[in-house]
C-alpha cells in the first residue's frame, strides 16, 4: 500500500479521497490491438511510470487502481491529454477512454496480446434507465453522490449537503459492459463550472467502484483516482 496516496486533495469538487495505489502491474508489459487496427505497447516500469512504443516512446507517470481479482484501472496524462485503460487481465479485455481540455471522453476498444478468444466490451448505456445509486467515496462517507439514471443520461445530487449542494451538470454519458455486473462508466461533469472527465469502473456485484478523473481549467490540471461504494436507491 501506497501511503502517499491516502491523501485530501482540495482541489476539485469531488471530495477529494484517493484510494491507495496499485503497483501490482510494475514490472508488466501490456500489447494492445485496438478495433481500428492501432496499437499501442505499454511498459510499466517498478516506479510508477509507464512507456509507451507508440510515437516517440514517451515515458509517463501513471495512476492506477485495482477494480477486481485481475482487473485494473489505469491512467495516464500527458500534458493537456489522459488516457485511461479498465484492464482485465484474465481475458485481455481493454477499453480506453481518452479525454483532453474539453473533458468530453472517447471510447474505443482492444484486446491485450495473450486475450484468450471470445468475449468483448459491449456499450450498454440503457442498461442504467431507471436506476439509481448512491455513491460514498471515502472510507467514512466524507463525500455522498447520488445518480439517477434516465435514457443516455444521469443526474447527480449530494443528500447530505442540502442547500451546501455543488452545482453539478452531467453530458456525454455512456457506459460500457466489461463483465457480468461490472461496468465502466464515463462522462464530462461540471461542478462550479469546472468541467472534468470522469471514468468510473463500477461493480455491482459487491457495490464498490473505482476511476479517475481529469479537467484542466485555468491552465491548472487535476488528475486523481477516486474510489467508494454503493447501494441502490429509490427513484
Amino acid at each position: 500500500m501506497d501511503l502517499k496516496a491516502l491523501r485530501k486533495n482540495e482541489t476539485a469538487g469531488f471530495g477529494g479521497y484517493s484510494i491507495p495505489a496499485c503497483h501490482e502491474l510494475a514490472g508488466e508489459s501490456l500489447s494492445v490491438t485496438f478495433e481500428n487496427g492501432e496499437e499501442m505497447r505499454i511498459d510499466f516500469a517498478a516506479r510508477p511510470e509507464l512507456t509507451l512504443s507508440t510515437g516517440p516512446g514517451k515515458t509517463c507517470r501513471y495512476k492506477c487502481a485495482k477494480t477486481g481479482a485481475n482487473s485494473y484501472f489505469v491512467s495516464f496524462a500527458d500534458g493537456e491529454r489522459c488516457t485511461s485503460l479498465a484492464v482485465d487481465a484474465a481475458t485481455g479485455l481493454v477499453t480506453r477512454v481518452e479525454t483532453d481540455a474539453s473533458a468530453k471522453p472517447s471510447l474505443s476498444f482492444g484486446k491485450a496480446a495473450h486475450g484468450a478468444d471470445g468475449g468483448r466490451q459491449s456499450i450498454a448505456t440503457d442498461d442504467f434507465a431507471g436506476n439509481a445509486f448512491v455513491w460514498s467515496f471515502g472510507a467514512e462517507a466524507e463525500y455522498v453522490a447520488a445518480a439517477r439514471y434516465e435514457p443516455n443520461a444521469v443526474t447527480v445530487s449530494y443528500p447530505l449537503m442540502g442547500d451546501a449542494a455543488s452545482d453539478t451538470a452531467v453530458s456525454g454519458f455512456a457506459a460500457v459492459r466489461l463483465s457480468e455486473g461490472v461496468y465502466l462508466q464515463s462522462a464530462a461533469v461540471t461542478v462550479n463550472g469546472q468541467t472534468f472527465s470522469v471514468a468510473l469502473v463500477s461493480n455491482f456485484n459487491n457495490m464498490l467502484c473505482a476511476g479517475g478523473v481529469f479537467g484542466v481549467n485555468k491552465s491548472e490540471v487535476t488528475h486523481l483516482i477516486i474510489g467508494g461504494y454503493g447501494s441502490t436507491a429509490g427513484l
